[in-house]
């Protein structure tokens, strides 16, 4: 039996703040979405990698208390996101999900080949 309020992993992002994922948030809510690989322990290192190494971070448009993650997944030509809640600590992994653009701002992190790390504090950032 799995405890709902088990941690499956803990990570720090590139800005230093430690996020969790919830059993209860990845067998209740995320393992269940149509976009889930079967293969779950891929699925899982692909959430934390994009906590770890994002390309971007934004603010979300209508919650003040989450941010989104992106990473691009050459396989599915599409970029995974992560949204994760600030509202209380330790801040936690609320879903994930394929997408074909980057639904956010303003962006508080992107790093770019082209540009390099770049880091902003409550600004718009731009691609």
């Amino acid at each position: 039996m799995v405890n709902k309020d088990e941690i499956i992993f803990s990570t720090t992002d590139p800005l230093g703040r430690k996020v969790v994922l919830y059993s209860s948030t990845w067998y209740g809510h995320i393992e269940k979405r149509d976009d889930i690989p079967e293969d779950m322990v891929e699925k899982l290192e692909e959430v934390k990698n994009t906590l770890e190494n994002p390309y971007a971070i934004g603010k979300s448009f209508d919650n003040e208390n989450r941010e989104f993650y992106y990473a691009f997944d050459e396989s599915y030509n599409k970029y995974t996101a992560v949204i994760v809640d600030f509202s209380q600590t330790p801040y936690f992994v609320v879903t994930t999900f394929k997408t074909q653009r980057l639904k956010c701002k303003p962006f508080i992190y992107i790093n770019s080949i082209e540009y390099g790390t770049i880091i902003g504090k409550e600004e718009n950032l731009e691609e």
